[in-house]
């Protein structure tokens, strides 16, 4: 009985295994006819995505490797097309509007950036460059604080939102906490201490101004403005022999700029009174105004005279060299220069022949005389750079006289009129 009973289980079983095995059979099959399109598709499409990552990343290596300004944006634009959320692309292509000027650009590209990688500090610093080029100190200040938060040790967003605070908003208290932050975190930044210095220069602490600059020569000695700012510094002390060799030693460093030279004129004229040496060295800077475009003496293009442009400053240092001539005794040394203020300022000799006159009159020590006749001049005459030349007169005569509060406005005057103020 149990043999049959193991019989018949096996029959089932067998059975069993028969409609199994048939209906795998027929699934197997419909499930195939589905699959295999399916497994096509998702083939062809790794296929398209990873040609695609292919050719983005040849563009983005393209635009790595290219030089010329205009074609890495070209291929780093074609890489973005291929990967829209590529930060590295639209931070290289940033910067690339950076250097190309177009400040805009660049802040779009950068703000695209830290849409999709929101802790790189690099992408806040140059947005906070870029805000700075377009004047937006505010905006700057932000983004480089950003910079700063996402990493406390980021030395050039110090000192970038240092020198904003100091030049852009006039704020020389948080300038100097930056450069003295940047001084702790690597006490051999001289560009710190230098920076810190003018910030102390500005505000007349020469004797801190004077231990900065000392620093940043010390860790720099081979920085040609470290020197002219502590001869600077000197000079507003009347330490005119030290001013002297820091100047000369900027000098000796190099490059030279015509700011070093007209410095070391106003030492020899007002420090030493050395009308001959002051006289060479401000043709020296007129020859140099002819291949320097701009100030660039001090840190991102500022400098003390922040708003003055190349023809103003000739025209000022060639009045400088004729009142020297005029004041040694010099009056044909004089009239060569009159006849160049002349060409340039389209006021005739004659009439500027009676300002000398003037100034003669300012150097005999008739300052009441040459006052009279100058004012009178000024109710005639509308040319601007002649009512500079006159103010400036005016400002000698009533300092001759020891009426400092007239001395000191038509000096103002005169630096307005210059667009040095």
């Amino acid at each position: 009985m149990a043999d049959l009973v193991d019989m018949a289980d096996m029959v089932d079983m067998a059975d069993t295994v028969i409609i199994i095995n048939f209906l795998k059979n027929i699934y197997y099959e419909k499930l195939m006819k589905l699959l295999i399109p399916i497994s096509f598709v998702l083939f062809f499409n790794y296929m398209n995505v990873a040609s695609a990552k292919g050719e983005f990343e040849i563009w983005f290596e393209k635009g790595r490797a290219e030089q010329s300004l205009d074609n890495k944006i070209k291929y780093y634009t074609k890489a973005i097309d291929l990967n829209l959320m590529s930060f590295e692309s639209y931070f290289n292509r940033g910067i690339t509007y950076y250097k190309l000027h177009k400040y805009q650009q660049a802040i779009n590209d950068f703000n695209q950036a830290i849409k999709y990688n929101c802790d790189d500090e690099g992408s806040y610093y140059y947005l906070g460059l870029a805000y700075r080029n377009l004047d937006k100190y505010s905006n700057a200040i932000e983004n480089y604080t950003k910079a700063i938060k996402v990493n406390p040790t980021f030395i050039d967003a110090y000192i970038e939102r240092g020198l904003v605070y100091m030049y852009g908003i006039g704020d020389y208290c948080k300038a100097k906490e930056d450069f003295t932050e940047v001084i702790k975190l690597d006490p051999q930044i001289a560009v710190a201490f230098y920076n810190r210095g003018i910030v102390y220069l500005e505000r007349k602490n020469y004797e801190m101004a004077i231990l900065d600059f000392s620093k940043s020569i010390k860790e720099n000695s081979s920085e040609a403005k470290y020197y002219y700012a502590r001869s600077f510094t000197y000079f507003q002390k009347c330490d005119n022999n030290k001013a002297i060799e820091d100047i000369n030693k900027a000098i000796e460093v190099g490059p030279v700029n015509h700011e070093f030279y007209s410095l070391r004129g106003d030492i020899y004229y007002f420090g030493k009174g050395d009308y001959f040496n002051a006289i060479e060295e401000y043709k020296k800077a007129i020859n140099f105004l002819s291949i320097t475009k701009t100030n660039q003496i001090f840190e991102q293009n500022y400098s003390f005279m922040k708003n003055s442009n190349n023809e103003n400053i000739e025209y000022f240092l060639i009045s400088k060299i004729n009142n020297l001539y005029i004041e040694a005794g010099n009056y044909d040394g004089a009239l060569s220069y009159f006849r160049q203020i002349s060409y340039r300022t389209k006021v005739s000799l004659s009439e500027l022949k009676k300002m000398a006159s003037c100034l003669i009159l300012i150097e005999k020590g008739k300052y009441k005389n040459s006052i009279k006749n100058i004012k009178r001049f000024l109710k005639d005459k509308k040319s601007s750079n002649y009512i500079q030349t006159a103010n400036y007169y005016l400002a000698n005569a009533y300092f001759g006289m020891g009426e400092l509060i007239q001395a000191e406005y038509y000096a103002e005057k005169t630096l307005e009129l210059l667009n040095f103020a």
